[in-house]
């Protein structure tokens, strides 16, 4: 009589217990690499860790050593949770890695796996990864048209300032003193737009005259004397006329 309520009861209690996803478990293995796998459903497959393991690699050198992984991954309240065993022939090493992707785990068990392996085919393989440039939007050329001149731009027109100008000469003299003179000239000079008046020193530095034969008796002759002139220019082009008095 108690058998038909124990069956009963079984049935019950598994129709309505809590669902128990066990982790399904899976070997692979490529040369030197031996994996052993365990993870729950929606994580990568120990092929899928394999070939990762194998991108890793590359092509491996003959004679490479051995390497076993067991790997198994649980998940708890949402995350999931990697415990690691590597064996090679220098020794037995333990990994804990937890993420809230399971993809991530599995990059980090054929990591590991690789670099244990032979991490200097590892670090080949970074190498030898092309880098992508980073996609750089196009550069962007707005073009705003000026509106059309109502008016067309205004000549420009001449200075309108006046300019100061210093000016040297020289003058030879002949005929004004009894023998031939030179002196300098130097003029200061105020130049406008179309007239130019120019205010000049003129001075014959003094020459010895004699009036006998014997040279004793004589005179020392010089002159000086202010030169002022008005000027109108005017322009034709770029060449100037000045016209002059004084």
């Amino acid at each position: 009589m108690m058998l038909p309520s124990i069956g009963v009861l079984l049935v019950a209690w598994l129709a309505f217990a809590p669902a128990i996803v066990a982790p399904s478990d899976d070997e692979r293995t490529i040369e030197g690499v031996t994996l052993a796998w365990s993870a729950p459903p929606g994580c990568p497959a120990a092929g899928d860790v394999l070939d990762r393991i194998a991108g890793l690699l590359g092509a491996r050198q003959p004679g490479a050593p051995f390497v076993q992984l067991t790997a198994t991954v649980t998940s708890v309240d949402g995350a999931y949770a990697l415990q690691m065993r590597t064996e090679t022939a220098s020794g037995t090493s333990t990994h804990t890695l937890g993420s809230p992707d399971c993809e991530a785990l599995a990059d980090g068990a054929a990591l590991v796996a690789a670099v244990a392996a032979d991490p200097l085919a590892v670090d080949r393989s970074f190498d030898a990864a092309p880098i992508e440039p980073p996609s750089v939007p196009p550069d962007e050329v707005v073009v705003t048209r000026s509106p059309p001149l109502t008016d067309p731009p205004r000549p420009r027109g001449r200075l309108r300032l006046a300019r100061f100008a210093l000016r040297a000469d020289g003058l030879l003299e002949y005929g004004m003193l009894p023998r031939p003179a030179f002196g300098p000239v130097v003029t200061v000079g105020l130049i406008g737009p179309l007239w130019r008046v120019e205010v000049g020193a003129v001075v014959l530095t003094p020459r010895v005259h004699f009036t006998d034969a014997t040279r004793t008796v004589g005179a020392a002759f010089g002159s000086w004397g202010v030169r002022v002139r008005g000027c109108g220019v005017p322009v034709v082009a770029i060449v100037e006329f000045p016209l002059c008095a004084g």
